[in-house]
This record gives C-alpha cells, sequence and structure tokens, in this order.
C-alpha cells in the first residue's frame, strides 16, 4: 500500500504476515510504522507496505473474534475459480500486454452481487497464495497475466508441486534408515538413487535439500546410514568412485601389454651389469623403481643411483602417460594397492627386480675420498642387473653390527643430511603406520620409525633428486621444481609435541617452473625423479632429462604450464583417497582395541583436549572437563570410534 495513504484505526486488514496473508485489526499508527493485533491476540509493528487491503467500515465485533474472521477468509477464497475468472476476462490480443482491472468490480461481477469486505479480502488472498493468473496492482488494482505468463507459471508450479511430493515420499525413506526399519520393494529406487548421489556423485537437489533438511549433507553420515541398514557394504571405497579416480581403458591395457613385451636396445645405453647392483625396500615392495652400486677407485668413490627407465617406452603423447596424469601417483592402501601404471609394467617391465637385466636411467656420483665433496654428476642410460634385494630391517641389522661397508654408507649420506640441516632444513619425523588387511579380513598393523637404513636411503633420493634440479637448471631444461617457504615459527624441537607443532608451522609444498628454496630440506632448489613408476611429478621429470641427453624434443615451458594446474587438482585428490582410507582403516582397527594407549597432551580449551597417540600416529578428543597440561603423557581409554566420519573419543584411564 502507498505510503501516503490514510490508515483508518479500528479496521480489519489484509497483511502479508511472513510470507502469507492474514487478517489484522490495526490498532494504531505510529509514524512509518503500524501497530496490530494478529488474530493470535499478539500484537505487533508493520510496515505501510505489508497491507494488501482495508476493510471499507470499521471493524464492530470484538478483537477476540479476528481468528474467526481469518477462517471466513480463508473458506470464502474457495468460491473464486481464478482460472474462469481469468478465462472470462478474454485474451489478451496480439499485442500480448497484460491488462490491469479493478478488483472490486471484479468481484462484483463474478459473484453477481456487491461483495463484502471478507470476500474482496478472500479474492486478494486467493491471487496471492496461488499466484498464477493474476497479480496484485497498485490502487485497488489485479493485473490479468498472458497466457505465456501462466503457462510458463503453472509449468514451474507443477515442478515445483512435484518436487515437494517426491520430498516428502524421499523423507519417508529416510526415516526408516534413521529408525533401521524394513525397506520395501517399491522404496528400493530412492535406495539406489541415495548410492548414486553418494558414490557417483550425480547432482539432485530433491536429494541434495532432503538430505540436509535431515541433517545428512555430509556424505560421510548417508554412508554411515546406508552402511547400518546393511545397504552398503562398510569397507565400501565409495569416495574413491565419488571423487572419479580414473580407471585404465581397454586401449591403455593393450598398450601396456605391448609395452611389456618390447625388447629395445638403447643405443646411447650404457652396460652396468657387472656392477654390485643392491635394492633396499620393504619386504611387500613389489615395484622396485630404484637401486645403489658403489665402486671405490684410488682418490674417488663412485656412487650409482639406477633409477628405472620408464619414460623411455612411456612418452608425452601416450595414452598411459595421460592416463598417470589423472591418476597422479600409486595409492598404497591397507586393502589393496592402486598403481599409477598397469602392474604389468610397475611391478614387472618397470620393476628393478633381483636378476633380471632391465633398462635404467643412472645417475653416476663421482666423490673425493677425501673431502667427500662431489665432484661431477653424470646421469646416463643403462641397463643395470640387482644382485642383491636387501630388507631395511637387515640393513638395519648390518648397521647395528658395525658391518664395515654399511656403516660407512650410512655416515657418508649422514654428511650429505648435515650439510642440509646446516642450511636450514628441519627434521620432522614422525612414525608411520602401516595397516594390512589380510586375506580373511583381519586388520594387522605396523608402526615404522625412521631407522638409519631408511635415513639412508632417502638421503639418497633426496642427493639425487637435488643435483637432477640443479642438472636441470643449469642446462635450462623445463621440470616442475618442489619448493617450500620459511615456516612461520620456529619451534625448538625437543619433543613430539614440539615436533606436532612445528608441523602446523609449516608452509605447504609449492610447484613452479622456476626453482626456489625448499626450506624443510635445506636446498636452494629440487624435484623429484626417482620413482617414475609410482609418481607422474616423477615420470615427467625424468622424460624431460632423457629427452635431453638423447639430444629429442623436450616439453616447453608452456607444454609444462598447461598441465601444472591439473597436476595440482589431482595430485591433491590421490593424496586425499590415500590419507582417508589409511585413516579410515586405523580408526576400524582401534574401534576394537580394548588396550589402553599412550597419550600426549597436545592443547586444551574450548571444552576439549586434544590428545596425541604415538603409538598409532593419530590424535583422539578427550571431552571429560579434566584440567590437563601440555606435554602430560598419560594413559587413555579408547571411548568411541567412527571410521565414517574420523571421530576417535578417549577418555582418562581411571
Amino acid at each position: 500500500m502507498e505510503m501516503n495513504k490514510y490508515i483508518p484505526i479500528g479496521h480489519l486488514a489484509e497483511i502479508i504476515h511472513k510470507g502469507k496473508p492474514l487478517c489484522v485489526y490495526i490498532k494504531e499508527v505510529k509514524g512509518k510504522r503500524i501497530h496490530v493485533v494478529l488474530p493470535t491476540l499478539k500484537e505487533e509493528l508493520i510496515n505501510h507496505n505489508d497491507i494488501i487491503y482495508i476493510d471499507t467500515n470499521k471493524n464492530n465485533d470484538s478483537i477476540e473474534k479476528i481468528e474467526e474472521r481469518n477462517k471466513l477468509r480463508n473458506k470464502l477464497k474457495e468460491i473464486f475459480n481464478l482460472q474462469e475468472i481469468w478465462e472470462i476476462l478474454g485474451d489478451e490480443g496480439k499485442s500480448g500486454q497484460t491488462t490491469k482491472y479493478d478488483i472490486k468490480l471484479i468481484a462484483e461481477l463474478y459473484l453477481a452481487k456487491k461483495p463484502s469486505d471478507d470476500e474482496i479480502a478472500a479474492f486478494y488472498r486467493k491471487i496471492i497464495e496461488t499466484n498464477n493468473f493474476f497479480k496484485i496492482a497498485e490502487s485497488d488494482k489485479i493485473e490479468r497475466l498472458t497466457s505465456k505468463q501462466v503457462n510458463e507459471i503453472l509449468n514451474k508450479q507443477k515442478k515445483q508441486q512435484e518436487k515437494i511430493e517426491k520430498q516428502k515420499e524421499l523423507n519417508q525413506i529416510l526415516i526408516k534408515l534413521i529408525n533401521f526399519e524394513k525397506i520395501q520393494e517399491q522404496d528400493q529406487k530412492w535406495i539406489e538413487k541415495l548410492k548414486d548421489s553418494l558414490i557417483l556423485k550425480i547432482n539432485d537437489s530433491i536429494i541434495e535439500d532432503t538430505l540436509k533438511e535431515k541433517g545428512l549433507g555430509d556424505p560421510s553420515k548417508l554412508f554411515e546410514i546406508l552402511v547400518k541398514n546393511n545397504l552398503i557394504d562398510p569397507d565400501y571405497f565409495y569416495e574413491f568412485h565419488r571423487l572419479k579416480f580414473p580407471s585404465f581403458s581397454e586401449e591403455e591395457l593393450i598398450e601396456s601389454l605391448e609395452i611389456s613385451q618390447k625388447q629395445i636396445s638403447i643405443p646411447s645405453s650404457v652396460d652396468l651389469t657387472h656392477l654390485d647392483t643392491f635394492t633396499i625396500d620393504s619386504e611387500d615392495t613389489r615395484d622396485f623403481d630404484d637401486a645403489i652400486s658403489v665402486e671405490f677407485r684410488e682418490n674417488k668413490i663412485i656412487l650409482y643411483v639406477h633409477i628405472s627407465n620408464v619414460s623411455y617406452y612411456i612418452h608425452p603423447e601416450s595414452s598411459l602417460f595421460k592416463k598417470a596424469l589423472k591418476r597422479m601417483q600409486t595409492l598404497y592402501l591397507p586393502d589393496q594397492i592402486i598403481p599409477m601404471l598397469p602392474p604389468s609394467l610397475s611391478e614387472e617391465k618397470f620393476s628393478l627386480r633381483k636378476d633380471e637385466v632391465k633398462d635404467s636411467v643412472t645417475f653416476r656420483f663421482e666423490i673425493s675420498k677425501n673431502n667427500l665433496d662431489i665432484i661431477t654428476f653424470e646421469p646416463m642410460i643403462s641397463t643395470i642387473k640387482v644382485k642383491h634385494r636387501f630388507t631395511y630391517e637387515y640393513i638395519d641389522k648390518l648397521i647395528d653390527q658395525n658391518d664395515e661397508f654399511w656403516v660407512w654408507l650410512y655416515n657418508l649420506m649422514m654428511n650429505y643430511k648435515n650439510f642440509r640441516l646446516q642450511n636450514g632444513a628441519i627434521s620432522v619425523k614422525l612414525p608411520e603406520i602401516v595397516i594390512k588387511v589380510s586375506e580373511n579380513g583381519e586388520l594387522k598393523i605396523n608402526r615404522i620409525d625412521m631407522t638409519p637404513a631408511r635415513d639412508l636411503v632417502s638421503e639418497v633420493m633426496i642427493l639425487t633428486n637435488y643435483y637432477t634440479a640443479k642438472f636441470m637448471n643449469e642446462n635450462k631444461v623445463p621440470i616442475i621444481y618442489r619448493s617450500q617457504r620459511e615456516p612461520s615459527k620456529i619451534i625448538q624441537i625437543n619433543n613430539i609435541v614440539d615436533m606436532l607443532n612445528q608441523l602446523k608451522h609449516f608452509n605447504k609444498i609449492e610447484f613452479s617452473l622456476i626453482p626456489k628454496f625448499h626450506s624443510g630440506l635445506g636446498l636452494d632448489l629440487y624435484t623429484t625423479v626417482t620413482s617414475p613408476i609410482r609418481r607422474f611429478l616423477d615420470l615427467l621429470a625424468q622424460n624431460q632429462l632423457l629427452s635431453f641427453i638423447t639430444n629429442s624434443t623436450y616439453l616447453s615451458t608452456d607444454d609444462i604450464l598447461y598441465m601444472l594446474e591439473e597436476i595440482e587438482s589431482n595430485l591433491q585428490r590421490a593424496q586425499y583417497l590415500q590419507s582417508t582410507r589409511n585413516r579410515y582403516f586405523l580408526l576400524k582397527f582401534l574401534q576394537n582395541y580394548k588396550a589402553n594407549v599412550k597419550g600426549i597432551v597436545l592443547e586444551t580449551g574450548k571444552g576439549k583436549t586434544k590428545v596425541y597417540l604415538p603409538d598409532f600416529n593419530i590424535i583422539g578428543i578427550l571431552k571429560d572437563n579434566i584440567k590437563l597440561s601440555p606435554n602430560d603423557t598419560l594413559e587413555f581409554e579408547i571411548k568411541n570410534v567412527n571410521p565414517y566420519n574420523f571421530d576417535l573419543e578417549l577418555s582418562l584411564r581411571r
């Protein structure tokens, strides 16, 4: 209603209240606000614009009867057939223009009598609630909509009504699931749709809106409720499918079979099969992508780091290279290994297995015996033959027994590690928890700490990656460098809590075609090239290196920049899938863990305490109102575990 229109006190009015028409009593006018009494007898202040219609005559009934008048108007609105009135008023003609009519006159013509205030208000109410054939215009007028407008509105309303009906139907299914009631055969279509929305991430507004209303908007909550109703396997890796991790196509499998059967003699390859070459890996490793040899000469030590030559067979234009870009890395999961390349290549053709002649890219370090300085670094194409397959545990025993060679090699690598530490590297090594699912479904857990053998291999690979980055940069061959900005805060590390707190101040790893300082490693530039079977970034770097040393065409800066955004996105997906799957099985293991666990208090506040469990490298939450301090080491009990939403609640052992 217009602001300057006279508002008579003591009259009834039809207003819009909370989006719906309502009958009220006008008690008084307070400037720009109107004091009204609602049918519930509650009093409110409303705006002038909320008024649709004011009764002609003053209300002579008591205020208590407003509710009766409100109900009467709801009844009276049903006598108005808007479609019939719309058709009686005729077509809008060729112009397709809307036409305005006096509402009182139309009501009088339709009712064949002078309408009462309640009938006029009811007519307004019907128009507002149906919102399809007419709309309210200014100064007691209504506007007849065109045929086109009406058809559009009716179609929209029909779809909206269908959506409401489907939401009601789905709501009933969700109530059954929440209450663990039996699902009927006619309900199965909705169960399949729920699975599709979860697993295939099919967008459906009806499902999304209804799930949110029921508090099931988080995919893990829907997954959990389907599991509890035995409608989905509890260990089903739904996120693998939801995030569309790509599988191998028939074309790619055929390509891998052809490559696995190829026997190529590379002209520039150097025969290094005479070297005493060895691998150091875990007992259950199947994809060996690195090996080491050492030669002692009069004044020099020659260190050879051999990396499987994958790039000679898998080129950037090949379908397997493109699929490796999509998969990004091998996923090592508790219940399966999902390789970046098909197993016929990753575990057979390219794997540097004992007693087999293999194509390799060898990095030759010439080291001074006197001061251990690296005199020369040379990458080359080679053939090698692994003579020994060692495990970390075996080499750790030899180092512990003061075996001359292994202690020397370990000390050599620690010399280079100390250089990095002096250059600002921060050594934060938390235990790795490896969970395996046996064939009978039993969960086995193994805690792996950094040992001399693991440290030795790690430093050999860091050294190789560092010198490769230098070599590529000096020769202006474009590759992706890894860098890390300085931590926002440096913490003096005295214990595991300090390590965890330091990690919070680390900056994330960044990828760029420009070499930058890597603060975590203490190196002025860095790349990765030592795991081309397992990591796409290493395969890409090896391709660039191999192309350069064979005088072939390598990818340009623009070519790699074009891939960089996809690389970062796909890498994030792969790392997320691996971390969430490992955490799921770790929590599933802890679900049935009855023994007490050692916990170290990290931080307290806001009614909960974060506790680190060093035996499992995981953080749990203590909600008990107990005063504890950071670094307190105590015994805890596992109170509640939910593997689906990654909750781990602890209680203090009494």
